[in-house]
C-alpha cells in the first residue's frame, strides 16, 4: 500500500502462467485491488480475460470439462471471475485476447491446407 500513496493510477495484470494456478493468480488480484482501495487509487486499468464459465454454463450441450474447480479455461477464468472486486466507477477493464509478442514468440503458420 505504500508504494501507491498518492498514486492517481495503475495498471495492474497478473500472470496466470507462473504458476499455472488461477486460485494464485486470483489471490493476486484481490490484494491488489485492496491496496488500490486502501491507497485511494483513482484510476485503475485492469488488464483481464472474459469469464467463460456463463457461456459454457449457458450451453444445452455437452460442454469442456471444468478443471481447477468449475473453471473450463483456467488463464482465463482466474482473471474474468474477480472483475466484480474492483471499483467499476474507477476502474477501465482492459480485455486483450492476446498480446502483440505472443506472435513474436509462437508465430502463427499456415498449415498445408491453407487454414
Amino acid at each position: 500500500q505504500a508504494a501507491l500513496r498518492g498514486v492517481h493510477g495503475v495498471f495492474l495484470v497478473t500472470n496466470f502462467w507462473e504458476s499455472l494456478s488461477a486460485a494464485k493468480e486470483q489471490e493476486q488480484a484481490k490484494a491488489m485491488v485492496a491496496s488500490c482501495v486502501a491507497a485511494g487509487v483513482q484510476h485503475i486499468v485492469w488488464s483481464t480475460l472474459e469469464d467463460s464459465r456463463p457461456f459454457f454454463n449457458s450451453q444445452a450441450g455437452p460442454k469442456p470439462p471444468a478443471v481447477q474447480g468449475d473453471m473450463f479455461v483456467p488463464h482465463i477464468d482466474g482473471k474474468g471471475g474477480v472483475d466484480m472486486l474492483f471499483p467499476s466507477d474507477k476502474t477501465t477493464f482492459f480485455h486483450a485476447s492476446s498480446y502483440l509478442e505472443n506472435l513474436w514468440r509462437e508465430p502463427m503458420t499456415l498449415c498445408t491446407d491453407g487454414v
